[in-house]
């Protein structure tokens, strides 16, 4: 089956999911009650749900007063028991392993199963529906799906359960899997090359034997430009593989020493990827580099559940109220209700589904921007209590994102203790002085910088920060394309990483 049929079939069967999202979304309250009520059903007699009186259970309030909010290490605790004889114990239905890095700290195991997947599918079908019906000329042509190399070697049981469904396609359904298979410019056994430029050249190739490509799905924009800086350094080794016409497209978009992606894709459509956080300074560049596309933002979606997603007309990505309950904590550490958010104000995510999480502290931060209906629109901040306090200074990501907001390429902030305390930004650019007179917006940095407690900003340009960077997150568990945009690191692990491989 080619792309074209290919979604026909799948805009058959997702007619309908957007309009159904919205319809039953309409009162949000009665709605999140009755995930909640058919989630606590569901999960009664799992051991986690046993202990917490799940079946006792009536509405929200009961809830809250029974399971307290958990830390990722709690969570994991859990997982630790879970083994593939026993019965469940966070959900009753785990069949298998995610495995994910997480912004910070070594890998964590995930459990899975079919309910958790249909949480996804609850947002995935409305987002998609809703982007068919606004961009159709989409479903002209192939599609690429972010494929990230099989960099490391990585682990294909965990406590007697497999790690990883056999193709991400299954986040879709097994119905919609196939045809989703079938739209691919990009076929998914790239993703087991081990070396990373043979990845890249075979991703490109496959890409370059595309010119009618319509939509890119990845996560990080700078996944994507990483790519387009690999297909100008590997052109030579391209070319003896490509036809005629796919030779002589690569010398045309090449001409002059940059790269034109209309010659290439002349009629791509849609970019969907992050634009929020630190990814939004990757935006200008990703437009410069694609002037003939629209760029969709793509809504909070983590491997621990979906967020929001967006939809065309909504201005920012919207609550994913089907995927999950929702609860968010303040800035005062008050809890509030999805209904309760009030616009202009920021909120760490806190997250119930049928993955097995209960009130899980999920630690992404997200602005309300105002509601779409009903739902709470959310512009995603950062990771809200990955925050670093080396003398009283109490530094956050969404801060250090907006101090790093003018930099156009690659920063990071990494903070430097001991006998001298400071910080330290790494970057592919030159010093900016404007980011230590933003930071020092903050009083109690300005205060600690005034006192002579924090040392000035100190500034590290690398010209290959960003490949130092992700390399360094490889080693750590995970894989090229989950990689978030970060402005703040919490710990001076990877400044001392780069101290000692200069």
């Amino acid at each position: 089956m080619t792309a074209v049929p290919a979604w026909r079939i799948i805009r058959k069967r997702l007619a309908g999911s957007r309009r159904d999202f919205l319809a039953q979304t309409r009162d949000l309250p009665r709605q999140q009650q009755d995930y909640l009520g058919r989630l606590l059903r569901f999960q009664a007699e799992t051991d986690f749900g046993r202990e917490h009186g799940f079946a006792a259970i009536r509405d929200i309030a009961g809830y809250r007063s029974r399971v307290p909010l958990q830390e990722p290490e709690q969570l994991q605790q859990w997982v630790e028991r879970i083994h593939g004889d026993g019965p469940g114990v966070l959900s009753r239905d785990t069949g298998f392993f995610e495995r994910t890095g997480g912004s910070v700290g070594g890998a964590k195991y995930l459990p899975y199963g079919e309910s958790g997947l249909g949480d996804f599918q609850r947002a995935l079908y409305p987002w998609l529906d809703d982007l068919l019906g606004a961009r159709p000329a989409i479903a002209a042509g192939p599609a690429y799906w972010s494929i990230s190399p099989a960099l490391d070697s990585r682990p294909r049981m965990h406590q007697g359960l497999p790690v990883g469904l056999e193709s991400d396609l299954l986040y879709f359904g097994r119905d919609l899997a196939g045809p989703m298979g079938s739209t691919l410019a990009v076929p998914p056994a790239v993703g087991g090359f081990r070396n990373r430029q043979e990845w890249q050249g075979e991703t490109l190739r496959h890409l370059l034997r595309h010119p009618e490509l319509r939509l890119i799905s990845v996560w990080s924009p700078s996944f994507l430009l990483g790519l387009m800086d690999g297909l100008r350094a590997l052109a030579s080794d391209l070319y003896p593989s490509l036809a005629r016409p796919q030779q002589d497209r690569l010398k045309s978009a090449l001409h002059g020493g940059d790269l034109d992606t209309r010659v290439l894709w002349p009629r791509l459509d849609t970019i969907s990827c992050w634009t929020h956080g630190r990814a939004a300074a990757f935006l200008e560049a990703l437009q410069a580099r694609f002037p003939h596309v629209h760029i969709q933002p793509k809504g909070l979606l983590a491997t621990e559940g979906v967020v929001s997603l967006p939809l065309e007309e909504a201005a920012a990505p919207v609550l994913a109220a089907r995927s999950g309950f929702f609860e968010f904590l303040g800035e005062q550490g008050e809890v509030c209700l999805s209904w309760e958010l009030e616009t202009g104000r920021s909120y760490e995510v806190v997250l119930s589904n049928h993955l097995g999480l209960y009130r899980y502290r999920l630690g992404d931060r997200v602005e309300v921007c105002g509601w779409h209906g009903s739902l709470p629109m959310l512009r995603f901040l950062g990771r809200g209590r990955d925050s670093v306090d080396l003398c009283g200074e109490k530094l956050n990501e969404a801060f250090v994102g907006r101090a790093l907001a003018g930099i156009p390429g690659f920063a990071l902030l990494l903070p430097s203790g001991g006998a001298s305390p400071h910080y330290v930004c790494v970057s592919d650019q030159p010093q900016a002085p404007e980011v230590e007179r933003c930071l020092r917006n903050n009083p109690q940095y300005d205060y600690a910088r005034r006192l002579g407690q924090l040392g000035a900003l100190q500034w590290r340009t690398l010209p290959d920060a960003q490949d130092r960077y992700h390399a360094w997150r490889l080693a750590q568990g995970q894989r090229l394309g989950d990689i978030k945009p970060l402005a703040l690191l919490p710990d001076d692990a990877f400044l001392r990483h780069l101290e000692e491989n200069p």
